[in-house]
């Protein structure tokens, strides 16, 4: 009995600490997803699209007629970004970005856990 009680407590106490770690990566790979499927898929963009103009020279760079489609998040000032379209034209590097809110939250909600369980060790 007692050692039915001591792995039930156990496994309580790794669900506590480990849970939203498990949560993060699962919820981390849906938004991945999530973006794939807009960026790649056929959906129509809901958004509205900011360009972001950005001086890089490259030498022997020729310049693109159209955007590529890519798939890189970014953090700019606290806020964040996914980058969905690129292309390099005239030594710029001319990104389109959407924000990222549901990777803002997902941050926001793992920071203030740890703030929590940081908060009980001290406390």
């Amino acid at each position: 009995m007692k050692k039915a009680i001591a792995i039930f407590l156990f496994v309580c106490f790794a669900i506590y600490h480990f849970g939203y770690y498990a949560f993060y990566f699962s919820y981390d790979h849906h938004i991945e997803s999530q973006w794939v499927s807009q960026i790649y898929g056929e959906e129509a963009q809901v958004q509205t699209e900011v360009l972001i103009e950005v001086p890089l020279s490259m030498p022997y760079m020729a310049n693109q007629e159209d955007f590529q489609p890519t798939n890189t998040p970014f953090e700019k000032d606290g806020k964040y970004f996914r980058v969905i379209k690129q292309r390099y034209q005239n030594d710029t590097l001319q990104l389109i970005v959407l924000p990222d809110t549901e990777r803002r939250v997902l941050d926001n909600t793992v920071k203030k856990w740890i703030s929590v369980i940081m908060e009980d060790e001290l406390g």
